[in-house]
């Protein structure tokens, strides 16, 4: 065997080797990254279980005054994820023509979505009185 053969299969072992040893020092930070936050889904309805598009829905996280405001979509749903774990929460959704309803005291858990839905046109929404003239 000659010098340049010699060295020709050393690097590649080297190569391969420095490879393997790159992705087994990567893959375990890889598993170290775990979800730190929570989410909150649901639906919002009328009362007689229609669903309520465009309402909008607004989590407020009481200790820290920090807001997350999304719009529920045609077939009422909304979801708001990256919230922080813990609480107390309130959770309230408002539609201009169907009023407005909130959850107080909401506490998420770590990697788990919350499932809160609303109801909305249990109140009367009163409306600004306007007149029409010809």
């Amino acid at each position: 065997m000659n010098i340049r053969s010699f060295l020709r299969n050393t690097g590649a072992h080297f190569v391969r080797f420095a490879a393997l040893a790159l992705a087994l020092a990567v893959l375990p930070s890889t598993f170290a990254q775990g979800i730190t936050t929570s989410a909150i889904n649901g639906f919002v309805t009328d009362k007689l279980g229609k669903p309520v598009a465009g309402a909008t829905v607004t989590v407020l996280h009481e200790q820290s005054g920090t807001r997350a405001t999304t719009v529920s979509r045609s077939n009422g749903q909304f979801n708001l994820s990256g919230l922080r774990v813990g609480g107390p929460y309130t959770v309230s959704t408002k539609s201009q023509i169907l009023g407005t309803s909130s959850r107080k005291d909401v506490y998420l858990s770590l990697d788990r979505a919350e499932e809160i839905s609303f109801v909305l046109g249990d109140e009367i929404v009163q409306l600004e009185a306007f007149k029409v003239t010809s």
